[in-house]
């Protein structure tokens, strides 16, 4: 989704007697030099992780989503052209599950997060709420997901189970809390939101790779993707043109991830001019945005990787916990306003950045005062209790996502939540080699570093910010990788879904096992 940095296109109906079509065309041309140029200045960057014909491959896939964003004109339109481009792409990425995934993974983050109600049903007026991210996963993901299923050949260790209750039991926690105040449409419509936007690609990122090779050509799409809408934000900030009006939000904390994966992807070959230049460009839009929250993650990722690498695993979890527990004690004792006042100082350039910074205080004040009263499981209508956070819009901005959770599930749904995440970095920080003090155990080692220091990143960044459209998606692809990486250690490797045998030796110099 390219960020849109600074005020909005007036809408096709509002430009006075100009044509849609041939105004989204003046739009769509720059962009289609963006693309261009980005092709040009990445290749080098990306040539030892996808071949040349893969590379232009995934390019063309880019320019056929771009082109039905800017001229499907309707919403059904644009429903129907993502989901002949997704179709179109996962046979072009190579067919199979590894197709289909990759094709998910790069045109979930290049599409805007345009949604719609589709409903209008007998009685029912909003039957499902449509995103590209659930049309794609709805095309791509169906398929691998049933085919995963009843594949009887590939067991999963008992370790994985615990994480795979935790996810599943969060969403059934937010439907069973709703159940007393819904219809049954409305259920069945949270029900069937929450399989396309976290259990599917949960269950396929989290089962389907199996071999290394499958996880940097799925990765390298997916940031191959992310450069592309970095390109388009750094071109809308030095050109003073914004070229996505209404079929975007600004959408900064995956500047955050971005910035990761390529860190795990070419971080030791980071003095190449070319793969530096990539570094350049994601810097580039993350200074750029109006957001702060992704500056911090930013932040947060750099010194988490860095205690990862230079300390021991334990020393690093007990700073951790540390750092944590005296930020929940100065919240409690409110000496809190020391940190509101750092972050004043840095961030607060304007009165709007200001403004920002007092008001997700007063929101946690508040809403730590409503959680007091209900604390276990949530706070029944809680909007009508936080009035006089109302903003101009005539909404209550829920700008934190510990918040909304909280207030929808209590203490025991944030638990739940997080309870996932706690188990991965429990066994992600057993793998050898994650920090520099320890031996070394080939890529395993780096690629969980950059995992435990991405989602710290992102899991800090979320409590400055909401989650909505492709945000859920990516912490759960946070989740489901590493799961996936850590398992090609310890078990059996299958021959994987419609893919080539895997050849040679594994990730951990032993030779793969094929039955």
């Amino acid at each position: 989704m390219p960020p849109l940095i600074g005020a909005k296109l007036c809408r096709a109906d509002a430009c006075g007697d100009r044509n849609f079509v041939i105004y989204a065309i003046k739009l769509l041309i720059p962009v289609l030099a963006i693309c261009a140029l980005a092709w040009l200045f990445l290749r080098g960057a990306f040539q030892p992780l996808l071949e040349k014909r893969e590379y232009n491959r995934a390019w063309a896939i880019i320019v056929a989503a771009t082109l039905v964003v800017f001229l499907a004109h309707s919403l059904p339109l644009y429903g129907i052209g993502i989901a002949i481009v997704a179709f179109v792409a996962q046979a072009y990425l190579g067919g199979g599950v590894r197709g289909k995934l990759a094709a998910f993974m790069l045109l979930m983050v290049v599409l805007p997060p345009l949604s719609w109600q589709v409903g209008d049903i007998g009685d029912i007026s909003y039957l499902l709420g449509l995103t590209g991210a659930r049309i794609l996963a709805l095309v791509l993901l169906t398929g691998p997901a049933l085919q995963l299923m009843g594949d009887r050949r590939f067991k999963r260790e008992g370790w994985v189970v615990p994480l795979d209750l935790a996810v599943i039991a969060y969403q059934v926690l937010k439907i069973a809390l709703m159940a007393p105040h819904s219809t049954g449409t409305t259920l069945l419509r949270m029900l069937v939101e929450s399989v396309l936007d976290i259990l599917l690609p949960y269950y396929v990122a989290s089962r389907a790779i199996r071999t290394e090779t499958d996880l940097r050509f799925l990765l390298s799409h997916l940031v191959l993707g992310l450069a592309f809408t970095a390109a388009v934000g750094v071109a809308e900030f030095f050109a003073n043109r914004y070229f996505y009006s209404e079929l975007q939000f600004v959408y900064n904390y995956k500047w955050t991830l971005t910035l990761g994966l390529w860190t795990f992807l070419r971080g030791p070959d980071w003095r190449r001019w070319q793969v530096a230049g990539v570094y350049a460009l994601l810097i580039g839009c993350l200074v750029f945005t109006f957001s702060r929250g992704p500056w911090i993650g930013a932040i947060i990722f750099g010194l988490s990787l860095l205690g990862l690498r230079r300390l021991n695993t334990k020393a690093f979890t007990a700073l951790f916990v540390l750092l944590l527990g005296s930020a929940v004690v100065m919240k409690i004792s409110g000496a809190d306003q020391f940190a509101i006042n750092a972050l004043s100082a840095v961030f607060g350039s304007s009165e709007a950045d200001l403004s920002s910074i007092n008001y997700r205080n007063e929101l946690l004040d508040m809403a730590l005062a409503l959680l007091r009263q209900s604390p276990w499981l949530g706070v029944p209508d809680y909007a009508s209790q936080m009035l006089a956070l109302r903003q101009g819009e005539g909404i209550i901005d829920l700008v934190n996502s510990y918040i909304a959770i909280a207030l929808d599930a209590g203490v025991i749904g944030l638990v739940i939540y997080l309870l996932p995440y706690v188990l991965a970095f429990r066994r992600m920080l057993r793998v050898p080699g994650i920090s520099r003090r320890q031996s070394s155990d080939g890529t395993a080692g780096w690629f969980t570093a950059i995992f435990v220091a991405m989602t710290i990143a992102l899991l800090v960044t979320i409590f400055t910010t909401s989650m909505f459209f492709t945000m859920p998606i990516l912490l759960i692809l946070l989740l489901a990788l590493p799961i996936a990486r850590l398992a090609m250690k310890t078990e059996t490797l299958d021959l994987p879904l419609d893919i080539e045998p895997p050849r040679g030796y594994g990730i951990d110099g032993r030779p793969l096992i094929i039955r």
